[in-house]
Order: C-alpha cells, then sequence, then structure tokens
C-alpha cells in the first residue's frame, strides 16, 4: 500500500488536465474483486473527472482456481 499514493496522485493531476487518461500496468493485484483496497484508492471519484473504469470489470478470473499459491 506504500506505493499507491504515487499513482493516486498522478491520475488525480492528470484527471484535472484536458487530455483522458490511461492507467496500464501489472499491478499484482485481483483488482476487480469488491473492496480491494488499491483499487478503492486509485478509483476514489476525486476529482470528479478521476472516475475510473476497470475494463476487466465483471470478467472471469481465469487463472487456475483463482488463488495465489507460493512455490518453494
Amino acid at each position: 500500500m506504500n506505493q499507491i499514493p504515487k499513482p493516486e496522485e498522478w491520475i488525480d493531476e492528470t484527471a484535472e488536465g484536458p487530455n483522458p487518461l490511461i492507467v496500464l500496468g501489472d499491478f499484482n493485484r485481483r483488482l476487480n474483486i469488491a473492496g480491494d483496497l488499491v483499487w478503492t484508492n486509485l478509483d476514489d471519484g476525486e476529482p470528479t473527472n478521476a472516475d475510473l473504469l476497470a475494463v476487466t470489470e465483471d470478467m472471469p478470473i481465469n487463472c487456475r482456481d483463482n488463488k495465489f499459491h507460493r512455490i518453494y
């Protein structure tokens, strides 16, 4: 969670400008899980133009059994 303030700051600043924005990346998270803290922080709707849309929303998670596994 320590890394989230920087991208959130960028999203907020960019959303106030004249151009639309796209946030792409490998977040190593399941952002589509309801209540995910990273997504909740990034998509807080402030400023108004910073209301994000996840293009994968309502899409099934297709990897294995949808759980992370440690490999030793």
